[in-house]
């Protein structure tokens, strides 16, 4: 997770606490979606609506949006410097962000998700979140990378395929203990 400190509408914890709780309905409500190993679009939308459920009262007062797969900047393409991982011309759509539509007045918080990456990849990822914060023409206050679990507690995963049952198991049952 990273911060910009300057100008908060939401305090950073009160996101970050919605953030948990929205993370453990996700597991708690929608396991099908785990033991299918759904698409992570799938996984990020669940977890939008409920993320957007506990920051209800601020997005309200403040009239933001939660939006997933969001490609503008105002009304022009979000651009970025293109990523080594990838060709293209660094057009970008973070998976989820809850900002100010048409403007950047007040965006709160984008997250990039990845169920299955490489370690470059992620740093790529991270360091375009990263490149999100703070004085620059998007200005979000908090950037959160949500990596693969399986890999964070060092158990081995393709980067490719599916996540093995047992994964899933052990997964589910640390969140519980949560």
């Amino acid at each position: 997770m990273y911060s910009m400190a300057n100008h908060r509408a939401v305090e950073v914890d009160t996101v970050l606490e919605a953030m948990s709780v929205a993370l453990k309905e996700l597991v708690g409500r929608d396991r099908a979606l785990l033991s299918l190993q759904a698409h992570e679009l799938a996984l990020v939308h669940r977890f939008g609506v409920y993320l957007e459920s506990r920051l209800g009262p601020e997005i309200t007062r403040l009239g933001l949006s939660v939006d997933l797969d969001y490609d503008r900047h105002g009304d022009l393409p979000k651009l970025l410097p293109p990523r080594p991982d990838r060709e293209g011309q660094g057009r970008f759509r973070p998976d989820l962000i809850v900002h100010s539509r048409q403007d950047d007045t007040c965006n709160l918080l984008v997250v990039e998700w990845k169920k299955n990456a490489d370690e470059l990849t992620l740093q790529c990822l991270e360091e375009r979140v990263r490149s999100l914060l703070g004085p620059n023409c998007y200005s979000y206050q908090i950037g959160v990378l949500i990596r693969a679990w399986a890999k964070d507690q060092g158990i081995a995963v393709s980067d490719r395929g599916r996540i093995p049952a047992s994964v899933l198991e052990r997964y589910l049952a640390a969140a519980k203990r949560r």
